[in-house]
Parts: structure tokens; sequence; C-alpha cells
């Protein structure tokens, strides 16, 4: 698989994992859009991975900074102890009108640590490409840029990774999450009333 469709398995994988985390997905490219708020539902949260692909969105640019901001949105009425983003990119910031600095000194001020993590090799990686007879996949050049994503890391009391392969990603989705402070979350949904007298 592309690096798209290993890291949308992966999501898969790591979401089959958890039982008691709020999730939800900022998916960007030249835009950054709001694919799921924060749930506990889980099977949704498969469902639109599932049907998630790249044609959904324009990947001629990558937005880092809007999709942190939407994600950073999305935080914002959270009770929780521990607020976390974690930002998956293969690329450098190209598009968009919010610098990643500009939405990690935000993370900051609202006490969102962001944990990036950089997938992918430098230099060419295969990638499907609009062409003529629909999707196809071509070698293609992507520039990264670790330092930027360190400094979102330390402005907001994240930390980076780099992971080249699934196995790394996989890891370190997981080792993220169980790392940070639990609160006590009830699923409306199942709640039960009883009278006591």
């Amino acid at each position: 698989p592309n690096r798209f469709e290993s890291a949308v398995q992966t999501l898969q994988t790591f979401v089959k994992g958890r039982e008691h985390d709020r999730i939800g997905m900022v998916v960007f490219g030249r835009d950054a859009f709001l694919q799921f708020p924060l749930t506990l539902d889980y099977s949704t949260v498969l469902t639109l991975l599932s049907q998630l692909s790249l044609d959904t969105i324009d990947s001629s640019a990558t937005a880092i900074g809007n999709g942190l901001g939407l994600a950073i949105r999305g935080l914002l009425d959270s009770t929780a102890k521990s607020k976390a983003i974690v930002l998956v990119t293969d690329g450098k910031q190209l598009g968009g009108n919010i610098s990643p600095k500009q939405a990690g000194e935000l993370a900051h001020d609202k006490g969102i640590r962001i944990f990036p993590i950089l997938v992918g090799r430098e230099g060419t990686a295969t990638v499907p490409v609009q062409g003529l007879g629909g999707w196809e996949l071509r070698q293609q050049e992507f520039p990264v840029d670790p330092d930027t994503l360190k400094e979102l890391a330390k402005l907001t009391d994240g930390e980076f990774y780099r992971a080249e392969n699934r196995a790394e990603l996989e890891r370190d989705l997981n080792g993220i999450l169980d790392r940070l402070e639990r609160t006590r979350v009830e699923d409306i949904a199942s709640a039960r009333e009883t009278e006591v007298f």
C-alpha cells in the first residue's frame, strides 16, 4: 500500500485497540475539514475511515496549520484532563492560511499538547496521482520538515516521532495515548436511570 493507505489501515487498527478514549479526526490536504468530531462511537469512526480516499481531498498541498486549527477548535469544549492532538503527516507546510507555529502557540495557550508523527522517508515515495485514465501510482519527491514538527512538540509539551513504516506508526500511536492522563467519561448512550427511594 502507498503512504495514505498504510496510514488509514494503521488508524483502523489503532481505533480497534482503544476502549475509553474519545477520538476525533481532521483530514487535511490543500484545505482542512472535520471528518468526525470527538466520539466514543468507534464503529462509526471505523466506517468513516474505510470510506476515506485521496479523491475526497485536494492532496496537492499540505495545510498542516489549518488542520491543527480545526483540531484545536474541536478540543476547546472538552473537559478532559489531557487534551492531545496526534498529527500524522508526510510532508511540510505547503498551502493554508495558518502557519503550524501559529497553531502551536494557540494549542499551548489552551493547554493542548501536539504529538507530531512524521511518516515516510525523505526522497521519493509512491503516491496515487489522478491521470487521464483514473488514479495511477507514480514516484514523486516529497519534502519533509522535521524541524517544524519538533518545534510544535517542544512548544506544546508534546513529543516528536518519526515513523518510517507501518509498525513504527502503530507503536507510536498507542504509546502516545497510553502516556496521557485519563479522565473518566461515561458514554451517555449507555447510561441508565434508576429511581431509588
